[in-house]
């Protein structure tokens, strides 16, 4: 997923003031929009979200414009994220996981442990029980489970980077954002640069 941020009106202002000012202010302005959407893009998901900032950060490049490509783009990737990213804890009952913020969930019967023995990285997982009937399913067709020794787990995900950054409230306020700080940082940088003579 990804944003393409773009300065409007510049059609106007390339014919009203010499070109080079124009693409120079531009190119900052359109540089700088992108690392401030990143930034206001990871505040705003964790506004929402209980999710680590450097796990979003990681997963968010910035492409910068040139002169020559009069626009940046926001790239948001990534797979589903382990569910033990979102405060998992582990817990008599099962195991406890906040996605949204303030809405803490119990999972019956979950458990947390590394993928492998000696990795230091850690999930959530289900025991699946498979009967007969399942058999056929489990063999490279159910979804998200392996066999660990002799025990068939099913391993628990959340949204990924670009599902959260793509929900509905939180993309609307990133937009919103974008649009006006463009425009008000591209306003800025051509005054400046029209008055450094």
């Amino acid at each position: 997923m990804q944003i393409n941020i773009k300065v409007e009106g510049i059609e106007s202002a390339l014919k009203k003031f010499d070109p080079q000012i124009v693409q120079r202010a531009a190119v900052r302005a359109l540089n700088r929009a992108a690392d401030s959407t990143k930034s206001n893009a990871i505040k705003t998901i964790r506004d929402k979200y209980n999710i680590k900032r450097n796990i979003l950060a990681d997963r968010m490049k910035v492409n910068k414009a040139n002169k020559n490509k009069l626009i940046s783009e926001l790239v948001v990737t990534g797979k589903r994220l382990g569910l033990f990213l979102y405060g998992a804890r582990e817990i008599k009952k099962g195991v406890s996981v906040e996605v949204i913020k303030g809405q803490r969930k119990l999972l019956k019967g979950a458990f947390i442990k590394p993928w492998r023995s000696g990795e230091k990285e850690r999930w959530v997982f289900f025991r699946k029980k498979l009967g007969t009937s399942h058999q056929r399913r489990y063999k490279g067709k159910m979804r998200n489970v392996f066999r660990v020794g002799r025990v068939p787990r099913e391993v628990l995900f959340g949204p990924s980077v670009p599902q959260l950054f793509g929900s509905r409230k939180v993309i609307e306020v990133i937009l919103k954002y974008t649009t006006t700080y463009v425009k008000e940082r591209f306003n800025h940088e051509l005054e400046y640069e029209l008055n450094r003579k």
